[in-house]
């Protein structure tokens, strides 16, 4: 992730900018690989069902006020992977809730 400061016009603006495309193609190849109408993803206890980059973090706490990191924002969180904007983070195609985390 790249950060820096825009000075100019009597303003100093902090900015932070990341391609995050390489990750949404290698969600988008798991979410696609795995079975979409099975429960049964091998018999791991643990699989990922999301691939969130840094910066999509840092936007939900800019902009929405949904930290990542705090516990009682995690339904929030669950509720931006469902949703069609971030469809592309997801690695499963499950619905995530609470019996998923």
């Amino acid at each position: 992730m790249k950060r820096g400061w825009h000075i100019g016009n009597g303003e100093i603006i902090r900015y932070a900018e990341d391609d995050v495309e390489s990750v949404l193609e290698a969600n988008k190849a798991e979410f696609n690989a795995t079975p979409r109408h099975s429960n049964k993803y091998g018999d791991k206890d643990f699989h990922r069902v999301a691939r969130i980059p840094p910066i999509i973090i840092e936007k939900w706490k800019n902009e929405l006020g949904v930290d990542f990191f705090k516990r009682e924002d995690w339904p929030k969180v669950l509720a931006l992977l469902n949703s069609n904007e971030y469809r592309y983070l997801k690695t499963m195609n499950v619905q995530l809730g609470r019996e998923n985390v």
